[in-house]
């Protein structure tokens, strides 16, 4: 009575044995869900996901040279751009979902690297859902700058709801994963 299962960690791509399992979880009916970093998605890899993942998602913690040290591979960035291009010539039935990790870093220079990311999604187009994931701090005393980085992200977000016809935090193109805690921030500010 499982109704879906996710490919994730490290990077499920890497399994020889991957489209034997994503075939075998379509078989039972399943909702399939594959998280990866996008880098092994060539026009191969899409062909053979159409039908078998519901969804792909692929992480983008930032735009050109921060997306790649975040990966640690050089060309990153654009190795995502071109695997979700691939996904939505090759692999019509699967939708695409994006995710970032947010950390403090993102809202330095008014937010700049997470307008990058925001802008680059935007720019792509075709992505179902842009997941925002909340970073746990390691350290009790970094919660404090967590809670300005936070309330700064979520005055973002609402900035770019701003004129929609929905105005939802959880509403499409933006989701909150990990939830922010929301007692963080007050909205008459």
């Amino acid at each position: 009575k499982i109704p879906s299962i996710r490919f994730t960690g490290g990077e499920p791509l890497l399994r020889p044995d991957i489209y034997e399992l994503l075939e075998y979880a379509k078989s039972k009916d399943l909702n399939v869900t594959v998280n990866s970093n996008g880098i092994l998605i060539d026009e191969t890899a899409a062909k053979k996901m159409n039908g078998l993942a519901d969804q792909v998602l692929i992480s983008i913690q930032g735009t050109g040279k921060t997306g790649d040290k975040a990966v640690g591979k050089t060309g990153a960035t654009q190795a995502k751009i071109k695997a979700i291009s691939n996904l939505q010539k090759f692999a019509n039935k699967t939708k695409i979902l994006t995710a970032t990790v947010l950390w403090s870093g993102m809202m330095e220079n008014n937010g700049n690297e997470l307008d990058k990311i925001h802008d680059l999604i935007k720019n792509i187009g075709g992505i179902s859902r842009w997941h925002l994931c909340r970073c746990i701090p390691e350290k009790k005393e970094l919660y404090h700058e967590d809670i300005i980085s936070y309330r700064n992200i979520i005055d973002k977000l609402i900035k770019w709801q701003i004129g929609k016809e929905k105005f939802q935090l959880h509403y499409y193109p933006y989701v909150i994963s990990n939830g922010i805690p929301f007692c963080f921030y007050d909205m008459e500010r």
